[in-house]
């Protein structure tokens, strides 16, 4: 282009002037970025409303994460109510992006929507909304239009069954919000740092753990507590040190059968383990 531009430009027969502005618009044309609409973009008047509400709390919405059309959209709709959102695609996000989604007993239930088990054995009936509430997520979103009738249905009745949530429908926007209630936070255990995939030993739930394993122990009181773990080392024995907080509350040689294993001490939040061992559910 610009070697015809300049043969035009030294013709004596051709407007000069004209010619320039003609070329100048040409170019402007071929780089002119104006707004062209593809496909429709809904706003569901969900998402409006809760863009007045001044709180700040999270949002977990459900199949974000199995569904990457949902999730990429909910992305979208996070630009409208500006709120955390827990679900959702990106083109890129760390490798460790999905692990609280993996770990979290309801919240990974919610996310994968089926029943997995794992290590900790504790009731999701009883402590479900507790948990919720201490990460401070208040709606859960049920995006129906990218489910089946049998994950809706498996959504609901958890739910319904383990939560403390009032319902809500938006039928227009395809949408079916549970606003989860506050309550009074009970004890309860998560997985944090340091856990690898759930698998399956002999039928029973198991996790290898790295260097550094945390279990997060929320108490709402000061009280004795006991932990106990079934473990096994692979390969060789190794050494298994449990950490109350920062102290350390015992150290002990694992060996490569599972063993069950049992702390007692008063409850703080954390308790951290160190080794590269695996630890089944007692």
């Amino acid at each position: 282009m610009g070697y015809g531009a300049s043969e035009l430009l030294k013709s004596n027969r051709i407007n000069k002037t004209a010619t320039a502005i003609v070329i100048t618009g040409l170019i402007i044309f071929e780089y002119l970025a104006v707004p062209v609409s593809i496909s429709p973009v809904d706003e569901p008047s969900f998402y409006k409303e809760i863009s007045q509400d001044k709180g700040n709390y999270a949002l977990l919405e459900i199949p974000a994460t199995k569904d990457y059309v949902a999730g990429s959209t909910i992305i979208y709709y996070q630009t409208i109510h500006g709120k955390p959102v827990i679900g959702n695609w990106a083109a890129r996000y760390p490798s460790n992006a999905r692990d609280f989604e993996l770990n979290t007993p309801v919240v990974r239930e919610l996310t994968y929507l089926q029943s997995t088990g794992d290590i900790l054995d504790q009731d999701i009936d009883q402590v479900g909304t507790s948990i919720l509430n201490y990460y401070n997520i208040s709606y859960i979103i049920l995006h129906t239009n990218y489910m089946n009738d049998r994950e809706i249905d498996f959504a609901e009745k958890l739910i319904q069954m383990n939560l403390n949530a009032e319902r809500k429908i938006y039928e227009q926007d395809s949408l079916i919000v549970y606003h989860v209630k506050k309550e009074p936070l009970k004890s309860f255990m998560a997985l944090k740092d340091g856990w690898n995939s759930l698998e399956k030993l002999n039928v029973e739930p198991t996790r290898w753990m790295s260097n550094n394993a945390t279990i997060l122990v929320y108490s709402n009181s000061s009280r004795n507590a006991t932990l106990s773990f079934n473990a096994r080392s692979f390969h060789s024995p190794k050494t298994l040190e449990v950490y109350n907080g920062k102290t350390l509350q015992d150290r002990q040689t694992i060996s490569t059968v599972f063993f069950q294993y049992i702390y007692s001490d008063q409850l703080k939040e954390r308790r951290k383990s160190h080794s590269s061992a695996c630890a089944r559910r007692a």
